[in-house]
């Protein structure tokens, strides 16, 4: 994923400080490789999943995020951000890929996008409505992003990144405006894995009773379909057929609530008028991955995830 957003034109690999950044950081041998490893790692594998185990109401009880390059009250709570794991950062930063004020700058921008799903998520819940969904969607996009800038913004520094770093106003519009293809690309990663995912999505909603990021799903409630009189999602207006959540195989487009299909629809639309802005091969990589999901069907929901569903 990152490959093609990295290549989706906004780093120029062959330019003199692009290829500087790339040759310093493999100056740092094995020991500096291995600190931007376990960095993403500690990222990726352990944050973002606590993050996503707690509830709305926990995210935003654990302290203030809020723009700045220091740590703020949210990322220096120890529940969120262990020390062992806020050394494992800072270990990377020292390596001179990215400094302490750009990590703490970053970190507070993915916290901020976090506690504003959170906010989100309980608007939703207390009054189930498409305008709350789609915001979740569009700011669930927003947080997968700012790992991506991270990893741009280590090949390349952009002068408006750093400044904003050093003042401590970077916000996600400072990464977005530095890195726009690099954004564009990755939103529709997360598009075609939203495709993929739809029924999964579903299911796990059904189970556990909080609204997903499924942009799709978004889309399709938009449209006043999916819920039922008490404002979930009920297994029965999921697909023509509840037996079409049952099987193994990929549940064919043609089998689902016309309103996915219609989801599907607009959604393909909008994919290749933004993918029309990338690069050659970034564009025709991430409309074949588009195209492919819709003729091979959608992936089926676990029969496990499915019966748990259905005892709700």
């Amino acid at each position: 994923m990152v490959t093609i957003c990295v290549r989706a034109g906004d780093i120029e690999l062959l330019k003199g400080s692009t290829l500087k950044n790339g040759l310093r950081i493999a100056a740092q041998g094995t020991e500096g490789l291995k600190a931007y490893k376990d960095a993403a790692s500690v990222l990726i594998k352990q944050i973002d999943p606590r993050l996503e185990a707690m509830s709305a109401e926990a995210i935003l009880a654990a302290g203030e995020a809020k723009t700045g390059n220091t740590l703020s009250g949210f990322t220096a709570n120890h529940a969120i951000v262990s020390p062992e794991e806020q050394e494992i950062l800072n270990r990377a930063a020292n390596y001179k890929a990215f400094n302490e004020k750009e990590l703490f700058s970053l970190t507070n921008v993915l916290a901020m996008l976090h506690q504003d799903v959170a906010r989100a998520t309980i608007s939703y819940q207390k009054s189930p409505n498409a305008k709350d969904r789609l915001r979740i969607a569009k700011l669930n996009a927003e947080m997968g992003f700012v790992p991506v800038a991270l990893v741009c913004h280590m090949l390349e520094k952009k002068p408006s990144v750093v400044e904003a770093a050093v003042k401590g106003t970077l916000t996600l519009d400072t990464l977005k405006s530095a890195y726009p293809k690099a954004f564009i690309a990755d939103k529709l990663i997360q598009r075609v894995d939203d495709q993929r995912d739809i029924l999964l999505d579903i299911t796990d909603e059904i189970r556990t009773g909080r609204p997903c990021t499924n942009y799709l799903l978004a889309q399709a409630h938009r449209q006043g379909a999916l819920l039922n009189d008490s404002g979930r999602i009920a297994p029965s207006i999921v697909v023509k057929s509840t037996q079409a959540l049952r099987t193994n195989s990929p549940v064919a487009v043609s089998q689902l609530h016309p309103a996915l299909q219609s989801a599907l629809e607009e959604t393909g639309v909008e994919f290749r008028k933004e993918a029309e802005q990338l690069p050659f091969l970034s564009r025709n990589l991430l409309l074949t991955a588009w195209d492919n999901g819709v003729k091979r069907g959608i992936k089926p929901a676990e029969n496990e995830r499915y019966h748990l569903a259905l005892q709700r």
